[in-house]
């Protein structure tokens, strides 16, 4: 995944299956070039149903790459739940399940220049997308799966 463009994200609160990832008073800045929060190969085990939920302040970028901010930078098939920043406004998200990569674009649902809160659920059916507690995108590919253990 190439990262050459200055990005700022701010992450602030992740929740993620059931648990709480809470830093009080802190921030993770993201330059863009060579920064992201790996959850590793596999990540965290977060079973059939999970919720992703973060803030962000996107900056005007110089290019239209993947810009990675949770997740895991592998190609592998095994990638926990991630997310990033494509094309300067839409959000790519998805996860393995060990046999194939469930991944989707948003349209562009990302005010740049803004602090954007985000929510991605999956319910075991439907994988869906809020932006400022707005539902704008949603889709069922992944159905079923479940991330890799």
């Amino acid at each position: 995944m190439k990262r050459t463009a200055r990005i700022g994200i701010y992450l602030i609160i992740l929740f993620l299956g059931g648990r709480f990832v809470w830093a009080q008073n802190y921030a993770l800045e993201f330059d863009g070039v060579n920064d992201f929060a790996d959850l590793g190969s596999i990540g965290p085990i977060l079973g059939n149903t999970f919720t992703q939920e973060l803030w962000i302040y996107p900056k005007t970028q110089t290019d239209e790459d993947f810009h990675g901010i949770i997740g895991a930078t592998s190609t592998s098939l095994q990638r926990p739940p991630s997310i990033y920043i494509k094309d300067q406004t839409k959000i790519h998200f998805g996860f393995g399940d060990g046999t194939q990569w469930y991944a989707k674009n948003t349209p562009s649902v990302l005010a740049l220049n803004s602090w954007n809160h985000i929510a991605i659920t999956f319910d075991g059916t439907n994988y869906k997308v809020y932006v400022n507690g707005s539902p704008e995108y949603e889709h069922t590919d992944a159905s079923g799966k479940t991330p890799s253990q």
